[in-house]
This record gives C-alpha cells, sequence and structure tokens, in this order.
C-alpha cells in the first residue's frame, strides 16, 4: 500500500465543510460559457464553443499533472482495447481476472482486473483516512469517500446485443426490399452489398466492434467511474469535480496509485500499465511489465470470435431468413399459379462440408477489410487474402493472426497521430 506520505498536498490546510457546500452555488453565467446538457445546448456552433471553453477550463486546472490525459485524442480512444500493433484484444480470462471491486459505499457488482481493483481499493481506504484526519472534506459528494458508479463490462456481451440490432435492421431492409433467401448463397450475395457500404461505420465483426465507438472503454477492465455525472454535463463536472477542494488531493493520489484521470470525464479513473504504483501490483500475478500485462491479462479479439465465426454466420442466415415464401405468376392464357418455396435448411454437419475452412476464411477477410480503413487497392487486398489462405492451409490460426495484423496497422487516416503529425509537418514546410 502506497503511504499518504508519497502523496503530495498544495492545500496549506484541510477545507471546511462550509467551503465545499459553498460550491454547490452555480453562477447564473454558467450555463452560458459551458454546456450544460445536450438537450439545453442545441446548435452545434454553440456545443462546439462551450466544450472548447471546458477543454481550456479543465487543461488551467491541470497544467501540473501528467497522469491527466485525454482519451479523446488520436490512438488513445483505442487504450486498453487493442495492442501495441492495434490489434484489437480483450480480457484473456475474465472468469478468474475480473473481480468484485472492494470498499466503494455504492451498492452494485461492480468489478475490474485484479491489480486494479487492488490499487483502488487501497486508494479508497486513502481517502478514509484522510476524511476522518480532515485532510480532505468529507462535505465532498465525489471526491471524500470514493464510490464506484461504473466498471468492467462484458465485451461479448455488449457485442451480441449489438449483434441482435444488425440482424433486426437486415431484416428489415431485406424486408422493405422484398428480398426473399433461399439458401447461404443467396444470403451472402444479399448481406455483403450492404455490408460494403455500413460496415465502416457500423461493425459488423467482433473485432471492428471492440475498436468502434460502439463500444465502451469499460471493456478493457481498467476503467473504474466515481460519479455518475453525465459526461456531457460540463456544467456539472466543473463545479462537483474540477471546483472540489478536494481536487488537488483527488490528482495526486491517482498519480500515487497509478491511476490516470480523463481529462473530458474526470470522474473516470483508467488504470495506467506503464506505471510503476500499476506495474508493483500487477507483478504479484506475474505481470511485472507493460508487456507481460498485455501478454497476460489479455488475448486478440478476433482468436474466440474466429473460432465460432462459422456457426455465427449460420445463425445468422436461420434468423434472417423465412421458414417458407409464395411466390405468384401470372400467365395471359391461364390463372395465376402460387408457388411455395422454402428455404434451404442446413445442419451443422452438411454445412461444413459444403461450405470449407478456406472458403470462410476468405469470407472473414472480405467483410473485415470493409470495416477497416486501408490504404490497399481492391487488387492488393485480393492476393493478401491469397497470401494468407496459403498460410492459412497450413497454420490457421496463424494466417487469422497474420492478417488482422496487417489490417490494423495505423496508417493516414483522419484522427491517427500518424495523420496529425502530418498535417502538421505539412504546415511548417508551408511556412
Amino acid at each position: 500500500m502506497a503511504s499518504s506520505d508519497n502523496i503530495i498536498y498544495r492545500q496549506s490546510e484541510a477545507p471546511s465543510d462550509t467551503d465545499a457546500q459553498a460550491g454547490d452555488s452555480t453562477p447564473t453565467n454558467m450555463s452560458d460559457l459551458y454546456i450544460e446538457s445536450l438537450y439545453a445546448d442545441n446548435t452545434t456552433k454553440n456545443l462546439y464553443n462551450k466544450r472548447l471553453r471546458y477543454k481550456n477550463e479543465v487543461a488551467i486546472a491541470t497544467e501540473d499533472y501528467s497522469n491527466v490525459v485525454d482519451f479523446n485524442f488520436a490512438e488513445k480512444h483505442l487504450y486498453g482495447r487493442t495492442s501495441r500493433l492495434f490489434v484489437p484484444m480483450v480480457v484473456s480470462d475474465p472468469n478468474t481476472q475480473i473481480v468484485n471491486i472492494r470498499g466503494s459505499k455504492t451498492e452494485g457488482d461492480f468489478k475490474a482486473l485484479n491489480f486494479v481493483e487492488e490499487n483502488f481499493n487501497e486508494m479508497t481506504y486513502q481517502f478514509r483516512k484522510s476524511v476522518m484526519s480532515k485532510k480532505i472534506s468529507a462535505a465532498d459528494p465525489y471526491l471524500s469517500e470514493l464510490q464506484v458508479y461504473k466498471a468492467y463490462e462484458n465485451p461479448h456481451k455488449l457485442y451480441y446485443d449489438h449483434l441482435r440490432i444488425y440482424k433486426d435492421a437486415i431484416d428489415s431492409i431485406f424486408k422493405d426490399d422484398n428480398e426473399s433467401i433461399i439458401s447461404f448463397d443467396d444470403f451472402l450475395a444479399k448481406l455483403l452489398p450492404y455490408l460494403k457500404k455500413t460496415a465502416r461505420k457500423q461493425p459488423f465483426t467482433f473485432p471492428a466492434f471492440i475498436k468502434s465507438n460502439y463500444c465502451p472503454v469499460h471493456v478493457s477492465g481498467l476503467v473504474i467511474e466515481i460519479a455518475d455525472i453525465s459526461p456531457a454535463a460540463d456544467v456539472e463536472k466543473i463545479l462537483k469535480l474540477t471546483y472540489s477542494s478536494n481536487w488537488e488531493y483527488y490528482l495526486n493520489a491517482c498519480r500515487s496509485y497509478g491511476f490516470m484521470v480523463d481529462k473530458l470525464y474526470p470522474g473516470r479513473l483508467v488504470a495506467d500499465i506503464a506505471s510503476s504504483p500499476m506495474l508493483r501490483k500487477a507483478a504479484t500475478y506475474n505481470m511485472g511489465s507493460t508487456d507481460r500485462v498485455l501478454r497476460g491479462a489479455y488475448t486478440p479479439a478476433h482468436r474466440g470470435y474466429y473460432r465460432d465465426f462459422r456457426n455465427i454466420m449460420l445463425r445468422f442466415y436461420n434468423q434472417v431468413k423465412y421458414p417458407s415464401f409464395k411466390a405468384v405468376t401470372c400467365n395471359s392464357s391461364k390463372a395465376p399459379t402460387v408457388k411455395t418455396t422454402r428455404p434451404i435448411e442446413y445442419p451443422p454437419q452438411i454445412f461444413k462440408e459444403r461450405y470449407s475452412e478456406l472458403f470462410f476464411f476468405r469470407l472473414y477477410c472480405t467483410i473485415r477489410f470493409m470495416e477497416e480503413e486501408s490504404p490497399y487497392t481492391n487488387n492488393e487486398k485480393t492476393l493478401l487474402i491469397d497470401d494468407c489462405m496459403e498460410v492459412f492451409r497450413r497454420k490457421p490460426r496463424a494466417a487469422v493472426d497474420i492478417f488482422e495484423r496487417i489490417l490494423n496497422k495505423t496508417f493516414d487516416y483522419m484522427g491517427s497521430l500518424s495523420y496529425i503529425k502530418s498535417k502538421f509537418d505539412r504546415i511548417d514546410l508551408e511556412k
């Protein structure tokens, strides 16, 4: 456990409870300066200017703290969800590595990675001691005795909820277009053109879902939220967090226990798996370095998913096809005839024999290319898939790993750090 002596306090003395409660009085012009809610500020320009003002306010309040991080900047938003090579990853064994968070006064079954939970529990104890010794105000609603309001979320459950919505949307589109599916080939012929148009923004596969904005940061097991303030409510975040009399104690304590603080949502703590305090705790689980944490606590998201990819596609087919449908044929010399057609049913073994492993590997690669930004031409994509298929014939898992590693390289797309750097370099050259 970290000693309280390691935490640096700027306060010359602890504030009184009266001082803390005084922060609750909202200046009449506060909502004119910052976002109060998305519903109250309904113009894009207004929201942009207010959020920019909020960022400046937080930047001033945290300028001496390197552990306050903007997780919306470049690839930082993927922290805890991708490897160093930007391959999507998930906690490898949630049943043993994800544990209940102790010490919080909040009711609820909140969880985090084991070493993250231990450091948070020790930090919570430190806050309680400081409240009892009056080093910090006990009246603060969030930054006194820490409570948990949100933590680990199961990415597999979130994905299958997402897939259900996806299925309903595709089902509706097929119905609106009067599309009737009679076989798996027919299903793919209708599905793939739709995915080509939508998959970049609405991911279809599990790895793409993990990297997308549909997947919350909480799936990493590194995130704990100690406030129930809406992330959009900048006024409330400033009044109850940034303006708190316990604010600097909070930032110092987080730094001492290896937690980063989200600059845009300071009630969100993110374990820094490169920090000494966090790695010391991870070392008790044989993960004493960042690389060991990435290898020991996580696994590539595509591995488990790809093993079930064939079954997922078969289930999808069975869910969107109709049990039967009728087609009316009109002939001028005869009365109209009605023909009832039933789509093909595929028992698992028959399906496996009809559609080979190589068929599904090519299908998987094709869909993944639709989901990710890539500098490759269509011809280059085909050649890359063909090369990976040659590897697949000998080592299936290695082929999927190689493909994902190549696919997830960060290129100069909008929002990536390399893209931003190239823009700055271009500006410098033009001066």
